[in-house]
């Protein structure tokens, strides 16, 4: 989003909100949405800090990959040119074939080897979820959408430790710009305080693994985080509230952990997401956590080689914290 542009957006959004905002107004993101100081926004949205480590889960699952690296990186390399990729982006094409196939045939690749397929998994593409939250006196409606969710039978173990997780306590969420909103939700009959986790609670695979997220070509990095952070947070929230019939709002007694991957097949950005907390009125006490790995480029570029393509700088490292986000 150019300057002008914003700039352009923020006056016509304060013109609405002058002329039609009233009381219990709300502020409604959705996977399209590009908002001035996008990730600090993002953060102060789902009551999220960030934490430097990689969590420890993910130590035994890399140690893992690289220990099979060779095999991995041509694991990736006959995937990505499969799908017939070309240099500034996997997505583009109206052929879904392009879109989706360098993933579809990285993790059928990975299931040949086994890797994948003890982790009992399943895979839906084209997920939505939903969440309905307010923060302060401000009511928020989170609309995000997933294009490869992997669910689980088992939940993933807690990303952080509990000594971490009290450590949030006292650390204070980013201060930023005022949120301004962007539709009164009382008037909006299809917006409603609705939880959706894109996964039926009695399916055999309820729990969220690794969400992927796909774009076109260039993002500015702000914009990834609050595509990743908005839809995990999301995603497991809705989860939570759904888990909890009689309306509790508070720490969870057991955190619930999600990762997300956001791609356009060349450059991966990976989050590591622990939600804490359901009590998002005020920014005291306890905070979800969240790791970011990357943007991390896989490889510099394709080339032409004759009538065939080949892989110049493949990433070793960036391969592996992929196939060990996939087989945490």
């Amino acid at each position: 989003v150019t300057s002008k542009m914003a700039l352009a957006r923020r006056s016509t959004l304060l013109e609405f909100v002058r002329r039609y905002s009233v009381p219990q107004s709300g502020y409604v993101h959705h996977s399209k949405t590009m908002t001035i100081e996008a990730e600090k926004q993002s953060f102060l949205w789902t009551k999220t800090i960030r934490v430097d480590s990689l969590p420890e889960s993910m130590n035994t699952s890399l140690a893992r990959a690289q220990r099979h690296s060779r095999g991995l990186m041509n694991i990736f390399n006959r995937s990505l040119l499969q799908a017939k990729a070309f240099e500034n982006s996997l997505i583009g094409s109206t052929d879904p074939n392009y879109s989706y196939g360098f993933l579809q045939n990285f993790i059928r690749l990975l299931h040949i080897r086994d890797t994948l397929a003890a982790k009992e998994v399943h895979y839906s593409w084209d997920t939505k979820v939903a969440s309905t939250f307010f923060r302060g006196d401000t009511l928020y409606a989170l609309r995000e959408y997933i294009d490869l969710m992997i669910s689980s039978k088992h939940p993933l173990q807690a990303h952080f430790p509990d000594s971490v997780v009290q450590e949030s306590i006292v650390r204070e969420i980013p201060s930023t710009l005022p949120i301004y909103p962007t539709i009164d939700l009382t008037l909006q009959k299809d917006v409603k305080m609705k939880h959706e986790t894109g996964i039926s609670l009695s399916s055999s695979f309820p729990h969220l693994h690794t969400a992927i997220i796909l774009y076109q070509n260039a993002l500015k990095d702000i914009y990834i985080i609050q595509k990743g952070l908005c839809t995990t947070f999301s995603k497991l929230y809705a989860e939570a509230k759904l888990k909890m019939a009689d309306g509790s709002s508070g720490v969870l007694d057991q955190p619930l952990s999600g990762q997300c991957i956001v791609t356009n097949g060349k450059t991966f950005t990976f989050f590591y997401y622990q939600l804490n907390t359901i009590d998002m009125k005020s920014d005291d006490g306890v905070k979800n956590l969240v790791h970011i790995a990357g943007p991390i480029s896989m490889y510099k570029k394709l080339s032409n080689l004759s009538r065939h393509k080949s892989i110049i700088d493949l990433n070793g490292e960036g391969v592996n914290l992929l196939v060990a986000t996939l087989t945490n």
